[in-house]
């Protein structure tokens, strides 16, 4: 069977064995197969397949359209690595999404006012317990990019001014007990204290650190994925990406862009933003031609995009690699097989490959393969003495 038809053949009914055994220990059948039934839903069956310029991708033609997905064949004909594209989310539905991150400041806002104002001990209760729980989870997993962080100390002022009402209570009386409003504060609660709880746990500083110096100069940034829990770091979930950091950036307003959503990566503070060796190290592999994407488009067959692996000798010995990636294209400067001191500036901050915005990635893994970004185990690190969390904020001028 050629490589066309084994393709054909996992784009139509895929199986374990149509994958090497490492690939089948990394990636789930389940995961998988949902992707093959999405292709189906949005694109018919597949009825034909041919290489294209760009080694590993593969163009499919299918029923209802033409598609392209990444394939690279390892022992004989079997996949040692696959990628299919996904649907992305439309301009429409992540204005929606970020619109909706406004609505929950402004209903603890109401509630740290309406405690001042409650008539009776139960009616506070059930109004600043569920106000107090709000605040926390905000403060805990929020990394207020989208409204502004000069809110975060109004936050604290709110929390504040709930747990002063406090000195109401001796003088109310004790009211009449309402069952829905009890269970509406309940189910809050519920909804809301493991989220807090998972946002604080996230926060606490992993042991055995990789020392990072500075990544980013030319202004103020934030960190939007980090931490150790999958509530404040999507990476968690992911070993080779475990620890990895999502770096945005900050205006003089506090915000991540200007406007809402902005489609141009211009807008977004971070663009253009220079990136720099976090360790000195030998450049193993890096790419520099991809495009720059209007959000919210992404590249989900090369994730990474334009980036750099930078790979260098830890203070214990060992070897790691260190991703840097969505770099503005064009703009990287070094070349595979260069050595680069620690704060080199090795490229730009831009909007290539799979990313809802312009940001920039960091990982170290070990283990890993030679050159590939996505391979070996995620290491925890500091970046200028700290373990990077979602919220921090860092700020470097050029």
């Amino acid at each position: 069977m050629s490589e066309a038809q084994h393709l054909l053949t996992v784009l139509t009914a895929p199986g374990p064995q149509h994958f090497t055994p490492r690939f089948n220990e990394r990636i789930p059948s389940e995961t998988v197969q949902k992707g093959i039934n999405d292709l189906k839903k949005r694109f018919g069956t597949p009825q034909n397949v041919w290489k294209s310029a760009e080694e590993g991708i593969w163009n499919v033609q299918a029923e209802k359209g033409q598609y392209q997905v990444l394939a690279q064949f390892g022992q004989g004909t079997q996949l040692s690595a696959f990628r299919v594209p996904t649907a992305g989310t439309t301009s429409t539905k992540a204005r929606l999404t970020f619109l909706l991150l406004f609505l929950a400041p402004l209903l603890f806002s109401r509630g740290a006012i309406d405690v001042w104002f409650e008539p009776s001990r139960l009616g506070w209760l059930l109004n600043a317990l569920p106000s107090l729980a709000l605040g926390g989870t905000l403060l805990a997993v929020s990394a207020w990019s989208q409204s502004s962080i000069w809110f975060v100390p109004l936050f604290w002022l709110g929390m504040a001014s709930l747990l002063m009402s406090v000195v109401r209570l001796p003088a109310l009386p004790l009211g009449t007990f309402n069952l829905w409003d009890a269970l509406f504060s309940a189910v809050l609660l519920a909804f809301l204290l493991p989220l807090m709880l998972k946002g604080i746990q996230g926060r606490q500083v992993p042991t055995a650190l990789v020392p990072l110096g500075p990544v980013l100069s030319g202004g103020r940034f934030m960190v939007g994925q980090g931490g150790s829990t999958p509530t404040i770091n999507y990476h968690v979930a992911h070993e080779h990406m475990r620890y990895a950091v999502d770096f945005i950036g900050l205006n003089a307003s506090g915000r991540h862009a200007a406007g809402l959503l902005p489609t141009d990566p211009a807008k977004y503070a971070i663009y253009g933003a220079d990136v720099l060796a976090p360790l000195s190290g030998e450049i193993v592999a890096l790419r520099n031609d991809l495009p720059d994407l209007p959000i919210p488009q992404a590249d989900s067959l090369r994730p990474a995009g334009n980036h750099v692996v930078l790979q260098a000798t830890l203070p214990d010995g060992r070897a790691a690699q260190i991703l840097l990636a969505h770099l503005k294209t064009g703009s990287v400067r070094v070349r595979v097989g260069q050595y680069v001191n620690q704060g080199d500036v090795l490229a730009q901050v831009g909007n290539s490959g799979n990313t809802s915005e312009p940001h920039l990635h960091l990982g170290v893994n070990v283990n890993a393969e030679p050159g590939d970004p996505f391979s070996g185990e995620g290491v925890p690190f500091s970046v200028e003495g700290r373990f990077p969390v979602r919220g921090m904020v860092f700020e470097r001028q050029r």
